[in-house]
């Protein structure tokens, strides 16, 4: 089964085995994740896996490489040609109504997330909501304005492209920077015509602009009116562990000084914001 998409890069193609793709059809409650080019642990994956099957969910990871600590049937191996790695696993997120066409309600954690037991509670509450997605407030950052100033500042994008992309933000919205901003890396959606709608114009933001989807994000839920609940960035932590990539900057332009000294500072922060969840 293909699925082929032009970004602002370059086009995009993603190959997965029919067999597979008819697998897929037939999950109901998914908890699913992507891991492209070996860019995160995959260790963690064998927990999540237990913790699914104990609780009746699916777990499904999409790898362009096999993961011999997991089943074959947790697997969906895929190929694909991109100008970047990075938007194949976008397609996966942003796009499970393409993959889970008779899923109920899917949870896509980024690669380096763990789950805790505590989190199925949450999916049982959200089943049973009239929400159609749900996700966390970003834990550093108020709005895209100032998401899109860090991700120049740190090389994530081209600053042209970001530029541009603001600036047809706020033609669009004069209160841009009341929109809010999200994270990106846990999402719980229901198998919803809103939430599909949701999905269809993210992705095509990204695909038209940056690749970094929190700049798009609030933007496409404004647009499609889906209805959502957010959670305060302080409660992630008690549904869900977040592990250091293993190759954080692996798919940066960027390959000198400069950018090893961002990666140690990263590092860095990112251990003082764990410390800052356990005491909290």
């Amino acid at each position: 089964m293909n699925f082929s998409y032009t970004s602002n890069s370059g086009n995009l193609s993603i190959e997965i085995p029919e067999q597979d793709f008819i697998k897929l059809r037939e999950i109901d409650k998914v908890i699913y994740t992507c891991n492209a080019g070996g860019y995160s642990p995959t260790d963690h994956f064998v927990e999540v896996k237990k913790l699914c099957e104990f609780y009746n969910y699916n777990f499904i990871i999409f790898t362009d490489e096999h993961i011999p600590s997991l089943d074959n049937e947790n697997q969906i191996i895929f190929s694909y040609e991109a100008p970047n790695p990075r938007y194949a696993a976008k397609i996966f997120k942003i796009l499970p109504h393409k993959f889970f066409i008779n899923t109920k309600i899917s949870l896509w954690i980024d690669s380096n997330v763990n789950i805790k037991e505590s989190v199925f509670k949450k999916l049982d509450d959200f089943l049973i909501s009239d929400f159609d997605i749900e996700l966390f407030l970003h834990d550093k950052r108020k709005n895209i304005i100032d998401e899109a100033a860090e991700c120049k500042r740190m090389g994530k994008d081209s600053a042209s492209i970001i530029d541009e992309q603001i600036s047809k933000y706020w033609d669009k919205f004069s209160n841009l920077e009341d929109l809010g901003l999200f994270q990106g890396r846990i999402l719980l959606r229901r198998s919803t015509n809103k939430t599909k709608e949701f999905s269809d114009l993210w992705i095509n933001e990204i695909l038209l602009h940056s690749i970094r989807d929190q700049l798009s994000l609030p933007i496409a839920i404004r647009e499609s009116q889906v209805k959502f609940k957010f959670y305060e960035p302080i409660n992630l932590h008690k549904s869900f562990k977040v592990l250091l990539h293993n190759k954080y900057n692996m798919y940066s332009d960027a390959k000198d000084f400069k950018n090893f000294i961002i990666t140690i500072k990263t590092k860095i922060i990112f251990k003082l914001v764990k410390l800052r969840e356990k005491i909290f």
